[in-house]
């Protein structure tokens, strides 16, 4: 029997799904924010840059290897195409095996000369290569949880993940005085957790089987991955370009700095995340033809609460850094106001990645990441031997932008819809967010009120 989308979460509203999906988002930065602070304090710009190069290596790599085929596997699953326990077995027998080739190629790179493979040591590039079949399988499990509409669940055990990867930090890095390593350590402990009891959900309550897949169902999954594997490797370089390009022609401590400062930028993705993540299973679970509107509310709404939060952060972001990063970290006040509005256009646009890709046409998303990635690299570039590392910031806000407006262009081609019904504000567009909010606090209360 095939469990879908559709079938598990029935009956549950976008509104009552998004204020979960935003509730446990929001205890996820809680507890990423304390993580980030307490790297901040105890590694310091320069061994923060170490750790930096090397999650950007497990991560790149880890993912270049996986096709994408765990995309694959869970959009089948979710247009009922395949059953959960043949995507979750395809994609965990084919993400095991390409992450023992990932650990392979990864080898001769880390004994290279490259200039990014010299900035931390070999013994802890060999740690980060354990981070690879592990990222894999953390996508698997994280990917089929949100097909199948498991919101409440999904947060929490991101929450779980990420309060154990602080605590290992805190005993290894606090206590037992380890650096980039035990950091290391404590990113492999706190994965391992989210993929065992991610598993024993699916299992329980989702119908999950061991299955060995059958070989059309495998290359269907397969070649959807392949389809939008290009664009999900942008979309991922796009958070770590620039700490992949400094680490060709800036120091260690340039690396730490902007490190933070992208990681603060690319957190206001939380809303867009959430309301993605919500959205997708219906859009791929309906008839492509029906959701332009629905899509073009969540872009307007996505950008008036990523606009808002902007401004605080703005406002604040001295006292801010001061506090969660120390008086070392300061120098990112002016990138972070360089990639404010680089960041409010990505994190609207991110509605529209939701319906290409729940439309079949991941390649429009390939596209535009790949746009962004060009103009990052060339303005960076550009603009480094002028004024160093800020060249970071300028050229990540410069392709956040290009990716925006192309999406925004290519959802307009696609839908008829114009650019202003889908972008300007419209008075339906506050009552709906205002009854949102009594839904939030709604369930709030009953959540407090039964323990």
């Amino acid at each position: 029997m095939r469990v879908g989308a559709s079938d598990v979460g029935r009956g549950k509203t976008i509104r009552h799904e998004l204020t979960v999906t935003l509730i446990t988002k929001f205890g996820i930065i809680a507890t990423s924010v304390l993580t980030q602070s307490l790297l901040a304090y105890l590694l310091q710009p320069s061994a923060r840059g170490a750790y930096a190069v090397i999650a950007v290596f497990a991560t790149l790599f880890g993912l270049f290897v996986s096709l994408s085929a765990d995309r694959g596997a869970q959009y089948l699953v979710v247009a009922n195409r395949m059953s959960i326990s043949q995507g979750t077995g395809f994609a965990m027998i084919f993400g095991i095996l390409m992450s023992a080739v990932g650990v392979a190629l990864a080898f001769p790179f880390v004994n290279s000369d490259l200039s990014f493979f010299q900035q931390a040591n070999p013994r802890s590039f060999y740690l980060g290569m354990g981070l690879i079949p592990i990222i894999v399988l953390g996508n698997i499990v994280d990917l089929q949880l949100a097909g199948q509409r498991r919101f409440l669940q999904l947060g929490i055990f991101t929450i779980l993940r990420a309060m154990i990867t602080l605590a290992m930090m805190v005993m290894i890095l606090l206590f037992l005085g380890y650096g980039v390593n035990g950091a290391i350590v404590s990113l492999v402990a706190g994965n391992l957790v989210f993929i065992v009891i991610g598993l024993w959900d699916l299992r329980r309550h989702c119908g999950l089987r061991w299955e060995i897949p059958t070989m059309p169902n495998s290359l269907n999954a397969l070649g959807y991955g392949l389809k939008y594997h290009l664009a999900r490797i942008g979309d991922k370089i796009e958070p770590r370009i620039g700490v992949v390009l400094l680490s060709i022609v800036g120091t260690r401590d340039e690396i730490g700095l902007f490190s933070v400062a992208s990681i603060m930028m690319f957190r206001f993705n939380i809303i867009s995340n959430a309301t993605g993540t919500v959205l997708f299973p219906r859009v791929a679970g309906q008839h492509p033809g029906r959701h332009p509107d629905l899509i073009a509310r969540a872009v307007r709404l996505v950008g008036m609460a990523t606009a808002v939060a902007l401004a605080v952060l703005l406002l604040l972001s001295t006292p801010i850094v001061r506090i969660l990063f120390s008086e070392s970290f300061l120098p990112i006040v002016p990138l972070i106001w360089i990639g404010a509005l680089g960041t409010f256009v990505y994190t609207s646009s991110e509605m529209f990645i939701t319906y290409f890709l729940g439309t079949n046409r991941p390649l429009v998303c390939s596209w535009s990441v790949w746009i962004g990635l060009l103009v990052n690299v060339v303005v960076f570039f550009s603009l480094f031997p002028g004024i160093g590392f800020e060249s970071a910031a300028w050229a990540m806000t410069a392709g956040m932008i290009c990716r925006g407006v192309f999406l925004a262009v290519m959802f307009h081609r696609s839908t008829r819809m114009s650019l202003l019904a889908t972008w300007l504000p419209q008075r339906r567009d506050f009552i709906y967010l205002r009854s949102a909010l009594r839904s939030g606090v709604r369930l709030l209360r009953n959540r407090a009120e039964n323990g």
